[in-house]
């Protein structure tokens, strides 16, 4: 961690000064000029301090050239100055998340903090990845719904939004009528809160158009636990007009997701009806997948051990 009793200025780089002491053999007074604190055991560094020093170091060490390439870079560090709750109150208030390239991840404190994206495929062919990126600071910008009408004209397979929050959940419903499979993420504590948040404004979505969703899943912290907590398939009562959630699997606290969905999935029911095959050839093809699943999942764990 570094030791912060001044501001910090776009100069100042999260380096372990003892570690980097070390790679370049650096005497106490060199240890010293680059920011570290003898009594507090710590210390911090900035851009132009690593320059000079760097300078003396042997080029070839690969950390040493990202370290390099971090001083020339226009990433800086900067002090957060308050924190505060906000409400969006229907008054379109948004909250930005910090993005770096690739996986996201970020150091700071000493801390690493990460915006994950919901998927990522960078060895697949047909994959791509698209940010939006709201108005303001002097660009036009791109925001999702947009980015949504140009996907449509890539006729893909399937779609992934993470984080919906407006009109993008409206055009991800018109994909699913014309046939292209979707998947989205929103912030809630259960899925009928995800429900409410549909119906509510500024998505106004009507519980019709919310069924088209079939499936949904909810992950959270229990305990020591995080992960899936219940997945519920969504249908539509014409009756009644509302959004019927029926509970395909659930988790008990301290126990693995429990749940049949031969017995009671009625999608199984509606995909053998619309494909005009037996409900048996449905349910072999889901038990296929599942062991496929197992021998993929077998496999990393493999690799990774």
């Amino acid at each position: 961690s570094m030791f912060l009793t001044e501001d910090i200025s776009r100069e100042t780089l999260p380096v372990d000064i003892e570690e980097l002491s070390r790679k370049l053999k650096l005497n106490w007074r060199q240890k010293s000029s680059l920011g570290y604190s003898y009594t507090h055991k710590t210390g911090r560094t900035t851009k132009s301090k690593l320059k000079r020093m760097l300078v003396m170091a042997d080029g070839g060490d690969i950390h040493l050239q990202r370290l390099r390439e971090r001083i020339e870079d226009d990433l800086y560090l900067d002090k957060v100055v308050s924190i505060k709750k906000i409400s969006d109150g229907g008054e379109g208030v948004f909250v930005y998340d910090l993005t770096v390239g690739d996986y996201e991840n970020f150091i700071c404190e000493g801390i690493v903090a990460h915006n994950t994206p919901e998927i990522y495929l960078p060895e697949h062919r047909n994959w791509t990845s698209l940010i939006g990126q709201p108005p303001g600071m002097g660009v036009k910008g791109m925001e999702i719904p947009d980015l949504l009408r140009d996907v449509l004209r890539m006729r893909p397979d399937y779609v992934v939004v993470g984080e919906s929050r407006g009109a993008e959940v409206r055009l991800l419903v018109q994909f699913i009528h014309i046939g292209h499979t979707s998947f989205t993420t929103f912030h809630a504590s259960t899925i009928e809160g995800v429900i409410a948040r549909l119906k509510g404004d500024p998505i106004n979505l009507t519980e019709e158009q919310i069924a088209d969703f079939k499936v949904a899943a909810l992950l959270r912290k229990e305990g020591n636990f995080r992960g899936v907590v219940r997945i519920a398939e969504l249908s539509y009562d014409s009756t009644k007009d509302e959004v019927v959630l029926r509970d395909i699997f659930t988790r008990r606290r301290g126990r693995e997701l429990l749940g049949d969905p031969i017995k009671s999935s009625q999608i199984f029911i509606e995909i053998a009806a619309k494909e005009g095959v037996p409900r048996t050839m449905i349910v072999r093809e889901y038990l296929d997948k599942i062991d496929e699943l197992r021998r993929r999942v077998e496999k990393a764990r493999k690799g990774t051990s």
